[in-house]
C-alpha cells in the first residue's frame, strides 16, 4: 500500500488513461483492472506513478476477487498486483510452480498529476534505452552522428519507427498523450521530403500532406494515434 489518504487513481489503458469508477461504463468490471504502462495515485500533497513491468493485472484498494462490485470506493493507496492468475482453468493449468521474478518501478513528485510525466516514466520503465558497443578502431570513415529531426512537442510521443513495407521510406507512428489538440511543424535535418502521407496502421495511404520549405504541418487530435509515411 502507498501512503496516500484520499487518493485519486488514474489507469493507463489503450494509449490514454481513465479514473476507475467515475469514468467507467456502468456494469464494467471493478474487481480487476488490466493496465498498459502505469497506475497513478494522486492526493493533495504528492503524486505517485507506479509501473508493473511483467504483471499488469491489478486490484485496487483491497483484494476484490469474486466480489462482482457494482461500485468501487477507493479510500486508500493499495495496489494488488497479480503475478499469476489461476481463477480460470478451462485451457490453462490451475496452478503454476517454481520461482518467479517480477519487476516494478515507481516514482513520486508533487501534485498535481501530469500525464506527460506519467507517460514518460511508464514508457521508459517498459522500453528502456538499449546500449550498443561500437569498436571505434573499425568505425567506418565518414560516419556522422546527428539528430534525425527537429524536436517534437512534449505531449506527442513517438511510439514506433521503422522502414516502410514498400521500402520507399520510413514509417513513424505518434500518439498524443495529454488530451490536447496539437499542431506542429516537422522537419528532418539534412533530409529533403519527396512525399509525406498519413497512412493506416497497415500503411495504406489515407491523405497526402503539403510540403513547404522542406517541412510539413502535423495536426494531432487529443489522444489520437497517427501513422506517417515519409519518402525522401
Amino acid at each position: 500500500p502507498f501512503n496516500a489518504p484520499d487518493p485519486k487513481f488514474r489507469l493507463n489503458c489503450h494509449g490514454g488513461f481513465y479514473e476507475p469508477e467515475s469514468q467507467q461504463l456502468p456494469g464494467s468490471c471493478k474487481d480487476w483492472y488490466c493496465i498498459q504502462k502505469w497506475v497513478d495515485i494522486e492526493n493533495n500533497d504528492y503524486d505517485i506513478t507506479w509501473a508493473p513491468i511483467e504483471a499488469p493485472l491489478v486490484q485496487l484498494g483491497d483484494i476484490n476477487t469474486s466480489k462482482w462490485l457494482d461500485k468501487i470506493s477507493l479510500d486508500n493507496g493499495t495496489i494488488m498486483s497479480f503475478m499469476m492468475n489461476n481463477h480460470w482453468w478451462t485451457n490453462s493449468p490451475p496452478s503454476q510452480s517454481g520461482r518467479f521474478w517480477v519487476n516494478y518501478e515507481f516514482t513520486i513528485r508533487r501534485s498535481p498529476f501530469d500525464p506527460i510525466s506519467a507517460n514518460d516514466f511508464g514508457w521508459n520503465a517498459h522500453v528502456p534505452l538499449s546500449g550498443t558497443f561500437v569498436d571505434f578502431d573499425s568505425k567506418k570513415e565518414g560516419l556522422n552522428e546527428d539528430r534525425l529531426f527537429n524536436s517534437f512537442p512534449e505531449n506527442i510521443m513517438i511510439i514506433g519507427m521503422k522502414e516502410s513495407e514498400s521500402g520507399k521510406g520510413i514509417i513513424i507512428r505518434v500518439l498524443e498523450i495529454a488530451g490536447k489538440n496539437t499542431d506542429f511543424i516537422l522537419q528532418f535535418l539534412n533530409r529533403g521530403f519527396k512525399n509525406v502521407n498519413i497512412t493506416t496502421p497497415i500503411e495504406r495511404i489515407v491523405k497526402k500532406l503539403d510540403i513547404k520549405n522542406n517541412s510539413v504541418v502535423i495536426s494531432v487530435k487529443p489522444y489520437e494515434l497517427l501513422t506517417f509515411l515519409f519518402e525522401f
